[in-house]
């Protein structure tokens, strides 16, 4: 099995270090058809950087690197895009996932990490730290009983997209052959509407969504 992979990671030591993990692997050829420090050269090219895997490592502000993850899974929804951050960089991961990321670890993750993430991936599930969670502060969430409660995180597209579906009563599986994605990535959209909203349970979801007038 041969997968092809692309690094844009703005330490070119960083870099080298994970190519050299990757080499390693017993039962799996992994091929480096690409390394960037440069997130903006890539983004100008990003046609050269569509592999199997792109790892992203978020720098300060990230507008070039999440304009790749959108522009990678417009092209392809099957290519895998791993993200790497640092513990400041939270808010600017979750962007990143809402763009269609797969997964996130952290810069200072350890090689056997890394794998685990690598291998979740793989088999098209969403993988994402311990204790990370999609939407920050879920206990401010004001009460949205009142018909006049304003949604304090806004929906995004795909979000109201998965909600609609999921107000006709299709499965996260049936979810994702409608929008091409992994049903893995469907779970994670649910639980951060769950968040978002307010709810605990997808009937709660659907009734506020009615309530609301949500989704048309």
């Amino acid at each position: 099995m041969t997968i092809n992979y692309t690094i844009i990671y703005p330490y070119p030591i960083y870099n080298q270090g994970l190519i050299n993990i990757l080499a390693q692997h017993p039962d799996i050829h992994f091929n480096c058809t690409g390394s960037t420090v440069s997130a903006r050269e890539a983004l100008i090219k990003v046609d050269d950087w569509m592999a199997d895997l792109v790892i992203i490592g978020l720098q300060h502000k990230g507008n070039e690197e999440l304009k790749i993850i959108e522009l990678i899974k417009k092209k392809s929804r099957k290519n895998m895009v791993l993200l790497i951050a640092g513990q400041d960089q939270l808010d600017l991961v979750r962007r990143g996932l809402v763009k269609g990321a797969d997964g996130f670890i952290y810069a200072y993750s350890d090689d056997v990490t890394f794998m685990e993430a690598i291998h979740s991936l793989l088999k098209k599930q969403v993988y994402l730290p311990q204790g990370f969670r999609i939407h920050p502060i879920p206990l401010q969430l004001p009460d949205l009983s009142r018909t006049n409660a304003r949604i304090p995180f806004p929906i995004t597209e795909r979000e109201k997209e998965v909600l609609k579906l999921i107000c006709k009563g299709l499965n996260n599986k049936q979810i994702s052959v409608n929008l091409f994605i992994s049903d893995q990535t469907v779970a994670v959209h649910r639980k951060n509407l769950f968040r978002k909203l307010g709810v605990k349970n997808s009937i709660s979801l659907i009734q506020l969504a009615i309530e609301k007038k949500m989704i048309s």
